[in-house]
């Protein structure tokens, strides 16, 4: 298990968000694993290069991501 800490460092300290799923994630490998959709594509549409990554299990509707800061307690 990654530490809080390395994980931190990996990621910047940013986790990944999906606005339609309304869900976070610490890792795009997370998303990738849950949604089948492919982690690359999910850090590219968080950077701006995609306009989105991946579709709606349910809907269909694409997808859109974007980077957060975690909220602190």
């Amino acid at each position: 298990k990654m530490s809080e800490a390395k994980l931190k460092k990996t990621m910047n300290g940013k986790i990944i968000y999906c606005i339609e799923l309304n869900e976070s994630f610490n890792r795009p490998k997370d998303a990738e694993i849950k949604y089948n959709v492919n982690s690359s594509s999910i850090t590219s549409a968080c950077k701006g290069k995609l306009k989105s990554a991946g579709k709606h299990p349910i809907t269909g509707e694409k997808l859109h991501w974007e980077y957060k800061l975690p909220i602190e307690d």
